[in-house]
């Protein structure tokens, strides 16, 4: 039996469902059933999701309670839910699914996308362990991060061939917290922020959250529209542009060399700073490491050596002075 999670809220539910009346018979409960069961295929019910109550969701959905019992039923007949008195229903992955996994694996959560920690996980901790009692004497805050961090990621990007001062660089708690000080320090209310459509959702919340607003760019069957990308540059005006060129969110795409130098030589003629989440270099494969001399490795055409970072000194504002104090070049490392 599964372990349960956390639970998802009848409105959050009746959002991911859509259109569930097209799954299935003309029996709702059919419907209903097909579509919670797709949604923990996909991942965005992950085994031990607690559902709504009966009652709670039938309310939500403008349907019988009787329907939505019936399609928990369904659903735990066929191994993708699990019930308890008093703990409710849950999600849960049938046998068939999991067979094949290596005792102790962790099923594949797309919702979170982390595993275990990596074994060497455990050595790491234990060579810093002998300066552990000096940190531990401090207050443990470190704004900008740790001040040895920053020294050997500024090492890092200059080996790679980007000279950096420790000073330009800052490390946050993650890619989002990187993204929404970009945000804050380049953009105000009401200022247009150029996002690929389909992108990663939680940047879309964040430049709503920043009052900016996203335009969307379409990527298509074959990747990036660089002509629409160049219109929507002159049509919208943005201030900031936020591409992931590598292993897109969600398409997993990566943008070819030549594109990457099209879509620089646009960017550099518009002086549009650009917001890039990337990988650490070293965890891709060796085909997938960008020759020297590509934009990307050692130019400033297209974003940062990190997951996210800005680079470029944005644009000066014609009703507002240099955005919020940020000194360019920094370096946001997630």
């Amino acid at each position: 039996m599964t372990a349960q999670i956390g639970r998802v809220t009848a409105r959050r539910l009746v959002s991911l469902l859509g259109r569930w009346r097209d799954d299935g018979t003309r029996l709702g409960s059919a419907g209903l059933a097909a579509g919670v069961r797709r949604l923990v295929l996909d991942g965005r019910l992950p085994p031990g999701t607690t559902l709504p109550a009966e009652r709670e969701l039938a309310a939500a959905l403008g349907v019988s309670r009787t329907l939505v019992g019936a399609a928990w039923e369904l659903l735990r007949q066929e191994g993708f839910a699990a019930s308890r008195r008093g703990s409710g229903t849950w999600t849960e992955l049938p046998a068939a699914a999991l067979r094949g996994q290596t005792p102790g694996a962790q099923p594949l959560d797309l919702a979170r996308a982390a595993g275990a920690a990596v074994p060497e996980l455990l050595a790491a901790f234990d060579r810093v362990r002998a300066a552990l009692p000096a940190e531990l004497a401090g207050h443990g805050y470190h704004e900008r991060g740790h001040d040895l961090l920053r020294e050997r990621l500024a090492d890092r990007f200059t080996q790679r061939g980007l000279p950096t001062d420790p000073d330009q660089v800052i490390v946050t708690n993650g890619a989002h917290h990187a993204l929404a000080l970009v945000l804050h320090a380049l953009t105000g209310p009401g200022d247009r922020v150029l996002v690929e459509q389909p992108t990663y959702p939680n940047a879309i919340d964040a430049v709503r959250a920043a009052h900016a607003t996203p335009v969307p760019v379409p990527l298509g069957e074959r990747g990036w529209d660089l002509e629409g990308t160049a219109a929507a540059l002159r049509q919208a005006a943005p201030r900031l542009a936020y591409f992931v060129l590598d292993f897109h969110n969600p398409t997993g795409r990566r943008l070819p060399a030549a594109d990457r130098e099209r879509l620089g030589a646009l960017l550099r003629r518009t002086r549009l700073p650009l917001q890039r989440p990337r990988r650490p270099g070293e965890l891709a494969p060796p085909a997938l490491h960008p020759p020297a001399g590509a934009p990307g490795r050692s130019g400033p055409p297209v974003g940062p050596r990190h997951r996210s970072a800005a680079r470029r000194a944005p644009r000066p504002h014609p009703t507002r002075p240099h955005p919020r104090g940020l000194t360019p070049p920094a370096r946001v490392i997630p």
